[in-house]
């Protein structure tokens, strides 16, 4: 009964190892990722010289929705240089869904706003052929996001520019 207990243990040992959760895919760092506010789940989108994935789904499970593109393919929108916050976004596209992962924090322009704990954000758009279907916040302190380099220097690498006239990236 024993043997069989351990035999048991080493399956369900090797069963749990092969479960995939919703963080980034082996090989990809993160760019942002949060839980979503009030929602039990979770939203990474990660890149790495080649990639950018999306993933949305349960705190700690397998995500429901994975998506993953050509860096060079990406819709990435970098930070415009202008404003008290600095944010970027990321946009995935499915089937007449875009889903628009944003993420950022206020910049502190004094002692006292450097305090301050909860100057990170972020959230997830929904859209359906141009219409929100859904507008989520993430937790504030679960926001992870790491301004600059990113995906913003995995795009130029392969050959593409930001254009701050249009908008828009164009090949360099």
């Amino acid at each position: 009964m024993r043997q069989l207990r351990v035999v048991w243990g080493a399956v369900l040992l090797c069963s749990l190892g092969s479960v995939v959760i919703a963080a980034c895919p082996e090989g990809q760092e993160p760019f942002a990722s949060c839980e979503i506010a009030g929602r039990n789940t979770e939203v990474f989108v990660c890149f790495d010289e080649s990639r950018a994935t999306y993933r949305y789904g349960a705190v700690g499970q397998q995500p429901d929705l994975e998506l993953s593109v050509p860096i060079q393919d990406v819709d990435f929108k970098p930070w415009s240089g202008v404003g008290r916050a600095i944010v970027e976004n990321v946009s995935f596209y499915n089937q007449g869904h875009r889903y628009t992962v944003f993420a950022g924090f206020d910049r502190p322009f004094s002692e006292e706003e450097m305090e301050r704990e909860d100057r990170h954000f972020g959230g997830l758009e929904v859209a359906r052929d141009g219409l929100v279907l859904a507008e989520l916040e993430c937790e504030p302190a679960s926001v992870n996001y790491g301004f600059g380099g990113g995906i913003y220097d995995a795009k130029t690498a392969s050959g593409y520019q930001w254009d701050d006239v249009s908008h828009s990236w164009i090949e360099a």
